[in-house]
């Protein structure tokens, strides 16, 4: 049932989150950060131990696991908690312990986006996330094996038809001339 929530994750919308990391004892310029960056989740799993990373440009974090036991965790915000994590049913349930307080994270699939509701004392946070859209490599037009379209020359051709478009003209520039320009071979002269 994990294979539901393997994939990549980026948020795109977060409800009460600066209160749920007050709550927790979050300072004020972590929570500012917090509030502002939009991490990525990735979820994998292989046999029986499940990866979590979450990417951000705040912090990096990664925990490792098996459904059902408990392990040692250290939290974004430098929290030393024992997580168990584990299925319930559809949702995938991490409760994190630690100086006798406990605080849940729910994952739940609907309508295609993961839901992620944290609760800590009473304290409620949604945090939405979308899968991640795998960007394709381009080839160039030219069908070339190379990637850079500069090297087969269809960026070169692209740029001639754009000049004949505006009505400006490509010229090339005598020998004596094109060592003194510090810019190329090619000068371009609009008429």
């Amino acid at each position: 049932m994990v294979d539901a929530f393997c994939a990549t994750w980026k948020l795109i919308d977060s409800q009460n989150f600066d209160e749920y990391m007050k709550a927790l004892g979050v300072g004020f310029a972590t929570r500012q950060v917090g509030n502002v960056t939009k991490p990525t989740i990735v979820i994998s799993h292989e046999g029986d131990e499940v990866t979590v990373k979450t990417l951000s440009t705040f912090k990096n974090t990664e925990i490792s696991f098996k459904l059902g036991e408990e392990f040692d965790e250290t939290t974004a915000d430098d929290r030393n908690v024992k997580s168990t994590v584990s299925l319930d049913g559809d949702k995938l349930v991490h409760v994190q312990k630690w100086d006798g307080k406990e605080t849940k994270f729910v994952r739940e699939i609907k309508d295609g986006k993961m839901i992620m509701t944290l609760t800590f004392e009473g304290i409620e946070a949604v945090r939405t996330y979308e899968k991640a859209v795998k960007k394709r490599k381009r080839k160039c037009e030219c069908k070339s094996k190379t990637i850079n379209p500069h090297r087969c020359g269809t960026a070169n051709k692209a740029k001639k038809e754009k000049l004949k478009k505006i009505g400006a003209r490509e010229k090339k520039i005598p020998t004596r001339k094109r060592k003194k320009e510090q810019n190329g071979l090619f000068s371009l002269l609009y008429t």
